[in-house]
């Protein structure tokens, strides 16, 4: 099983509020004046050339409002359409005087999005809008509207590069966590096909998502896995590969104890098992915990195939496995231990082709496995 780890203290991060006053976080809350939103908002990024900020009146009473974003992380004709266009298109009648009214009116009769979320903290509302959100300030409001638009260039779905594939699915996982979430969706359509989200790297905030099949699952395995990931301190987790280093067992060990791969088909054949699937977002490469040693000598194409195929594949699987492990020792003990079991025509042939070699039989035998 999994052994223990040791938390780490976090790093904190300070920034001056509304007050002067040094808050953790970003923690202190959104201002109800727009302007001082605003300077706040520039200042914690410090005056990024990809923010785009668009002010609109509202209303007869003209209540001023403004939309921002982060250019690149957004679906730009969304915003347009969804988000800009349906403010624009109402009738300046049909806007409410106040401001807590318009902001009411704003979320529940104009904007379309289904994904639509109310902050007040400034902690929150960094976090969304580097993620591809849309934020709606209202002037004489402390509370946002956040809309989910994420959007840009993406990488399409392709063939698995590490991984061929001869007959089976030949679709893969790619840099997008949403995507990849929703191929397994397609796949599994299970009602107690769980996700379970986290924000890793203290600075990047990555969503990590462990997907699990509940009542196959090991309760005991689940638990010590989040509680493994909950222990993650780092500033940025550019790939799994640094999530595999964190949680498994021991790092001395030459033996891989987390499975990796860029096929649906065998992370969800895995969770149908009773593992769990590990995915981060900008990496195609989901982790599959804990892994056997069986685990590294199958394929789900074994079970696409008639079984007469399937099982000799697995069969030269482990023959080739077994034959590099101890033909190397099997070697040494028939030339050096005992030659005398060995053929005489044999004998006298590997003894020839050892005369000019200036090592003996197990020096050889480790410098061909080292240079190999």
């Amino acid at each position: 099983m999994f052994r223990s780890l040791f938390n780490r203290g976090r790093r904190k991060i300070n920034i001056r509020g509304n007050n002067d006053d040094r808050v953790e976080n970003f923690s202190f809350k959104i201002s109800n004046n727009l302007q001082t939103n605003i300077d706040n908002i520039n200042n914690m990024l410090d005056q990024p050339d990809d923010l785009k900020l668009r002010k609109l009146k509202l209303g007869k009473s003209e209540i001023l409002c403004a939309v921002m974003y982060i250019d690149g992380l957004v679906d730009e004709q969304s915003i347009q359409q969804n988000v800009l266009g349906s403010l624009q298109d109402t009738k300046d009648d049909e806007y409410p005087t106040k401001a807590t009214r318009l902001f009411d009116f704003i979320y529940r009769n104009i904007l379309a999005d289904a994904n639509i979320q109310k902050g007040e903290a400034f902690n929150d509302l960094g976090i969304h809008l580097l993620s591809g959100y849309t934020i709606i300030f209202i002037d004489g409001l402390n509370t946002v509207l956040m809309l989910d638009t994420l959007g840009g260039e993406y990488r399409a779905i392709e063939e698995p590069v590490s991984e061929t594939v001869i007959r089976g699915p030949r679709e893969g996982f790619i840099e997008n966590i949403q995507r990849n979430l929703s191929i397994i969706r397609r796949r599994l359509k299970d009602q107690n096909l769980r996700f379970k989200t986290y924000k890793v790297g203290r600075r990047s905030k990555k969503n990590l998502v462990v997907a699990y099949v509940d009542g196959i699952v090991h309760p005991e395995l689940l638990k010590e896995v989040n509680r493994r990931l909950k222990t993650i301190d780092m500033d940025s987790l550019p790939e799994s590969g640094y999530v595999e280093a964190w949680i498994q067992d021991s790092f001395l060990s030459p033996f891989p104890q987390i499975l990796n791969t860029e096929r649906p088909d065998k992370a969800i054949a895995a969770m149908l098992q009773g593992k769990v699937a590990i995915l981060l977002d900008g990496t195609p490469f989901v982790l599959i915990a804990p892994s056997v040693f069986a685990s590294v000598l199958q394929s789900p194409e074994d079970y696409y195939e008639r079984w007469t195929i399937g099982s000799l594949l697995r069969v030269l699987r482990y023959s080739g496995a077994f034959i590099s492990i101890f033909l190397p020792a099997l070697y040494i003990a028939l030339i050096s231990l005992q030659p005398d079991m060995l053929p005489s025509d044999l004998a006298f042939s590997i003894a020839a082709t050892r005369e000019g070699v200036p090592f003996p039989p197990v020096v050889e035998a480790f410098m061909m496995i080292i240079t190999m």
